[in-house]
């Protein structure tokens, strides 16, 4: 369990330096925009382009919808990041979500929301707005995340490209729930300190996991090595939805079956593996994101996030 003073103060710190590749809702529509207008304006992305798709969306937002919300929201990030998004799942034969295309490439895009009740029962966090957060304990939801994730690891097989799982929460403390702790835990399961005598104690002690909910690899007993698992997915993006704000972090396979090139998405933040497969069973994390610049006349590489110099050798 965590204290949620520690965990303020830690998200705090993670936000100053994250500022630039927040996405914000407002800046992207030049207007005050709240979820019930982008689910407007989904309505009429429908109706126009996807007559077919309209009716099961309204049968959506009647019956779920916290699900229907969440659909319009990554609808809304996907198009303020590309010109050509497409509604994909099939009526009657389901399926992901959204096509993304770009000029020579393509990715799917899979929707899910995390229920607001259910994230409150398994961290203890109150389903309503916290007077404060000057106290208290809590626990982390990765294995509700990782459970999830495995829930749909097989729809999101057979493409031929990129996949990506977006994990939409709307609980009022979802960024303390959804940050860059949880994006790094869901990666390398959670960690943990090893018990060491105490002469032996020193301040570069690694920390350990037993990948007991690392959602993209595990450990072989046969042969000794990591294997990868869940390669379907290429990436997960963790959306916590925030009034007018969404805030979001992802996730990278490091062996994906179609691997996903981040300038798709630019300004997200990336967790990654630095090495794949990894040297003796050591996993060296790091972010990463794809920032634009206007006043670069070539094509921008990836740069290292803010993040890197947090290594942790686990």
């Amino acid at each position: 369990m965590l204290s949620t003073v520690d965990r303020q103060e830690w998200e705090e710190t993670n936000k100053r330096k994250l500022k630039n590749f927040l996405f914000d809702l407002l800046k992207s529509t030049q207007a005050q925009t709240k979820v019930t207008d982008l689910v407007l304006n989904y309505k009429c992305f429908l109706k126009n382009k996807h007559p077919a798709r309209v009716k099961s969306y309204f049968n959506l937002l009647k019956n779920q919808p916290a699900s229907a919300r969440a659909e319009a929201v990554t609808f809304h990030f996907l198009k303020a990041n590309l010109d050509n998004v497409q509604v994909k799942e099939d009526p009657e034969k389901g399926g992901v979500d959204f096509e993304c295309k770009t000029d020579d490439a393509k990715f799917v895009v899979e929707v899910t929301h995390l229920d607001s009740d259910s994230v409150a029962r398994k961290s203890g966090l109150k389903n309503e707005l916290p007077q404060n957060r000057c106290g208290g304990w809590y626990t982390d939801i990765t294995d509700k995340l990782f459970q999830k994730t495995i829930s749909k690891a097989n729809q999101m097989s057979g493409y031929g490209c990129p996949t990506i799982l977006t994990m939409l929460c709307e609980h009022p403390q979802s960024d303390m729930l959804l940050g860059t702790i949880d994006a790094d835990y869901l990666l390398t399961g959670e960690h943990k300190i090893p018990i060491v005598p105490f002469s032996n104690q020193s301040e570069n002690l690694n920390l350990i996991t037993d990948l007991g909910n690392s959602v993209f690899f595990r450990f072989n007993e046969k042969i000794g090595k990591l294997e990868p698992c869940r390669r379907s997915i290429s990436a997960i993006l963790l959306f916590s939805v925030l009034s007018t704000n969404a805030f979001i972090v992802g996730i990278l396979h490091p062996d994906p079956v179609h691997k996903l090139p981040i300038e798709f998405i630019p300004a997200v933040p990336f967790v990654r593996l630095k090495k794949w497969p990894p040297e003796k069973n050591i996993l060296e994390v790091e972010w990463v994101s794809y920032k634009m610049d206007e006043h670069v006349g070539h094509k921008p590489e990836p740069h290292n996030f803010w993040y890197d110099k947090e290594l942790r050798n686990i």
